[in-house]
């Protein structure tokens, strides 16, 4: 504040007054006001150092690992679904081929029976030759066996064949399984991936712009902090003019004392003092209440942006990202539960083959032993010569058929064989899976959805927060902005008195050397109380002249404190 000593006033001199009561008043008034104002200012520099940091903290919770990951494993949810869907594709091909190779057994099966038919067609004939022939021939003998035998190959590929038809009623029952399900979900499938990826995008532009936001917004509201805390710096203004009050009103204690060039003196040095206060104090309150209401306008805007920022964001990304992942996870957890199916599945057909494989290695024994029959009952006709000739027709029919029977049951073996190594195929692609991961795919993604809702939810309050105390911040500056504009009575009483003072002092401005000489001691213990350097230099001005400056140390010290 530059030194000046301002023109005495022109107005009429005011009625008689008590100096003191006016100065006490205004003096009161004005720190009940500073008081006030600092008051909210202080609220309002606290509020705005929360905002400031909450919006911080959503910059290091934006940058973190944990954020990172939660987006990591909502990709992992689009992984699976691909992996999904190429497992269920394998399958798809893999049962279809199952379908095929068992199929290639029904035609040797069906072979294998109608050698068996005819096998125990032979035995009866077998039976019927006996008959005709003496008992010593021991023909009787070779037909019991085949008789046995014909009987375990008949009862042996009739319990495969209904075994063959069970297994070939639940392959071609999965398959149809298989294909309703993926009519039902292949599709939904195939859209899922892309369409989590897409949303995934959305939400990491979404993030990234609120990111934005928040560090802008850190920043605006960083710098209408600072700019508060010079506003309140700058309202030490009202302190300095209660003490200069105070100083004007100690001095003034002294006028009523018998020399009335003294009195005048001091009512010029007081009447100075005051006028350069009052202006002080009225320039500096009127420029602190333009910057307070720049700084209201500021936080007011910014309030505005967060609060259109919040509208503007009902239908958040991470709602449709959320819903997206709860239809995946859904359709997922069915393909879970499917391959879990198949799993049991294959499982069962696995056996099924097992126990089928025993069946035909079961016709591969009886045939072997029919053929040790019929070379016996060759070796026998030999012996028997002419009587042994029906004998040998069968034995040469049951070799055939003994051919016949070896050859359908190895081709059925065969096409059995080729469904057991798709079944193992099978098995190891189940092992190798995702059934297992898609078991443990709703947790992860709903903790990963939890904590980006957590950073949604933080954007959200940090939003709020700065609606709501934007709102109250702009009030009490607002209200600040009155107590300093409401001084402009205070400022008119202070000048009234001025005038009053300038009545009862000196003609002009100056004072007489020779009163300021006489009363020099007096007037340089005033000077010894100041604490702002604008007393100072109106005091300078009109005395430095004539008194020397004393105490510069102190004052300095003093500058040091109060400017």
């Amino acid at each position: 504040m530059s030194p000046q000593v301002l023109p005495l006033s022109s107005r009429p001199v005011a009625a008689s007054v008590a100096a003191g009561l006016p100065l006490a008043d205004a003096s009161r008034r004005v720190e009940a006001g500073f008081l006030d104002a600092g008051e909210r200012l202080g609220k309002g520099s606290t509020a705005l150092e929360g905002i400031m940091q909450a919006f911080g903290a959503l910059m290091d919770q934006h940058n973190s690992a944990e954020l990172g990951e939660a987006a990591a494993s909502l990709d992992d949810v689009a992984t699976h679904t691909d992996v999904a869907l190429a497992h269920l594709d394998k399958e798809r091909q893999q049962f279809a081929q199952l379908l095929i190779n068992v199929a290639k057994a029904e035609r040797p099966l069906s072979e294998l029976r109608k050698s068996v038919r005819m096998i125990g067609i032979v035995a009866i004939n077998a039976r019927v030759v006996a008959a005709y022939n003496d008992d010593a021939d021991g023909i009787e003998v070779f037909t019991v066996d085949i008789r046995a035998l014909s009987d375990m190959a008949t009862k042996t590929i009739g319990e495969f064949a209904a075994k063959y038809q069970k297994l070939t009623s639940a392959i071609t029952a999965d398959v149809a399984q298989r294909q309703a399900f993926e009519a039902l979900y292949r599709g939904r499938l195939i859209q899922l991936a892309p369409g989590l990826r897409t949303a995934l995008a959305q939400l990491h532009d979404w993030q990234t712009e609120s990111a934005r936001g928040a560090e802008r917004t850190a920043e605006l509201t960083g710098a209408v902090s600072r700019q508060l805390g010079q506003a309140v710096m700058a309202l030490q203004i009202g302190d300095a003019t209660r003490q200069r009050l105070e100083h004007i009103e100690a001095a003034l204690e002294d006028q009523h004392d018998p020399d009335s060039a003294f009195v005048s003196a001091l009512m010029t040095l007081e009447a100075a003092q005051l006028a350069s206060a009052t202006r002080a104090f009225e320039t500096e309150t009127e420029t602190a209440a333009q910057a307070i209401t720049g700084i209201a306008a500021a936080v007011d805007q910014i309030a505005r942006e967060g609060s259109a920022s919040a509208a503007a964001e009902v239908d958040s990304p991470l709602l449709r990202l959320a819903s997206v992942v709860e239809e995946a996870v859904g359709v997922l957890e069915e393909c879970a539960a499917e391959l879990q199916q198949s799993e049991r599945s294959v499982e069962t057909v696995r056996e099924a083959v097992a126990e089928l494989v025993g069946y035909v290695e079961a016709v591969q024994r009886i045939e072997s032993e029919m053929r040790l029959v019929s070379l016996n009952a060759a070796i026998r006709c030999a012996q028997l010569m002419e009587r042994g000739r029906a004998l040998n027709v069968i034995a040469l029919q049951l070799r055939e058929l003994t051919r016949e029977t070896v050859t359908s049951a190895n081709d059925t073996l065969s096409g059995l064989a080729e469904a057991s190594r798709v079944m193992s195929a099978l098995q190891a692609d189940k092992a190798n899976s995702a059934a297992t991961g898609l078991a443990s795919v709703r947790e992860e993604a709903q903790s990963a959805i939890a904590r980006l809702g957590a950073a949604d939810a933080s954007m959200a309050a940090a939003k709020t927060l700065l609606g709501r105390q934007g709102s109250t911040i702009v009030h009490d500056l607002m209200a600040t902005v009155d107590v300093l504009n409401g001084f402009g009575d205070v400022v008119e009483d202070l000048l009234d008195l001025e005038v009053d003072l300038s009545a009862r002092g000196t003609a002009g401005t100056s004072i007489d050397v020779a009163v300021a000489e006489t009363h020099g001691s007096r007037f340089a213990a005033y000077r010894k109380t100041y604490t702002m350097k604008g007393e100072r230099d109106v005091f300078d001005l009109l005395l430095g002249i004539t008194l020397p400056v004393q105490s510069a140390d102190r004052e300095e010290e003093m500058d040091d404190i109060f400017l």
